[in-house]
């Protein structure tokens, strides 16, 4: 039952861990070069657990002696997760031919696997023993360098003038620190396994499972898809984040000056009696809706505004048709989340719900109110306060 259960982990973490290249081949216009290095990893992880997972299931036949052979393409991944975390931190665009050194080692490993297939005097134990020590440490030696490289980058590195966003930065930090936990756990996993098939007398590299192996690599695609932040790059995710928190804010849309062409006869004819009033009116619009919160009223209507601020609705409408860049209904429920992150920043969801929420800020359900939060913030309400709690936290950190 555990070796079912093992094998049926292991197919579906590795097709969903194509299901993340996927996702990162798609979002290449904000990760640059370095997303290369994960799709490399996760392609000869995904590849490897997905056969792991159908040897439970079927015979392969000719492929398993074919795979049997390809043991140390796994060895592909191990630089391939140094070369990210570099890549990671400086956030290169370019391409360095130089970084395709650090794929020697996994190919002379491959040529050698394949040719002792064929050459028996290539299969003898000191030249075995010499293989499979070489790979432990090559796997030790990069597994240490990227913690080593980490370490410099994340915590002895002194804050400048250039430094992160408390956000951004305690992001990453966090990001790093799992993946070098899951890194360290599995490299040591994978160490073992080696030795053992030495003992075996196996010939594939590492290539025994586990449940533990497979839900490490769960959590990490998981992690991946939950926070996709953090495909992009050191410097591009202090950049995303600033967009964010622009958005967060939920500003009064920008009023037009230089109104459209004016095709209706009766808009013209408005247009000449009102066009000096049109200052007047938007600060009054500001003003009042800053001030009274109107639309916490979810019945409230542009009648009722044009009520409130004693001025024609039909006023009110042309003002709204050529000097907003969106309509009435858009401009209420922006407001409204302007709102309510007035009231998430005031510690309301400490003994409220986010239904009472929606309710307080003038929205009929919850569902209008996370439809229109996540439009005009970027963020779901939950993500929104799970961001702004991480910056909270590292700035007393600072």
């Amino acid at each position: 039952m555990l070796d079912q259960l093992d094998s049926f982990l292991s197919l579906f973490v590795g097709f969903l861990g194509f299901l993340v290249v996927v996702f990162i081949i798609t979002s290449y216009k904000w990760s640059a070069f370095f997303n290369l290095y994960l799709i490399i990893v996760f392609l000869v992880v995904s590849f490897r657990l997905v056969h792991i997972g159908l040897l439970g299931f079927y015979d392969l036949g000719s492929f398993n002696t074919y795979s049997f052979y390809m043991g140390p393409i796994i060895l592909f991944a191990i630089p391939s997760v140094y070369l990210y975390f570099e890549s990671l931190y400086s956030d290169r665009v370019h391409f360095n031919p130089k970084r395709t050194l650090h794929l020697i080692f996994p190919l002379s490993n491959l040529l050698l696997n394949s040719l002792q297939y064929n050459f028996s005097i290539l299969n003898s134990c000191l030249i075995e023993t010499i293989q499979i020590i070489s790979i432990q440490v090559f796997i030790i030696g990069y597994c240490l360098a990227s913690i080593y490289l980490s370490y410099n980058n994340l915590w002895a590195k002194r804050n400048d003038s250039s430094a992160l966003s408390s956000v951004h930065e305690a992001l990453m930090k966090k990001w790093a620190v799992f993946l070098l936990l899951v890194l360290v756990t599995l490299s040591i996993k994978l160490v073992y396994s080696i030795y053992t098939e030495m003992n075996e007398n196996a010939r594939i590299v590492g290539y025994k499972s586990s449940l533990v192996k497979s839900l490490l690599w769960f959590f990490v695609f998981v992690y991946i898809l939950r926070s996709p932040e953090l495909l992009y790059g050191y410097p591009k995710l202090k950049n995303r984040f600033q967009e964010l928190e622009k958005k967060s804010q939920a500003v009064s849309p920008v009023w037009v000056d230089n109104i459209p062409e004016i095709k209706s006869a009766q808009d013209s004819k408005l247009n000449e009696s009102i066009d000096t009033k049109i200052g007047s009116y938007l600060a009054e619009i500001e003003r009042y809706i800053n001030s009274n919160h109107p639309f916490r009223n979810s019945k409230y209507t542009i009648k009722d505004l044009s009520k409130d601020l004693n001025i024609p609705a039909s006023h009110l409408s042309y003002v709204f048709k050529y000097h907003c860049e969106m309509s009435f209904v858009e401009f209420r429920n922006q407001n409204r989340i302007k709102d309510a992150v007035k009231y998430i920043n005031t510690d309301f969801l400490e003994n409220q719900t986010f239904d009472a929420l929606a309710d307080a800020v003038g929205f009929t359900s919850y569902n209008a109110f996370f439809v229109s939060f996540k439009k005009y913030t970027g963020l779901a309400p939950k993500d929104y306060i799970q961001s702004r709690d991480s910056h909270r936290f590292s700035e007393k950190g600072e």
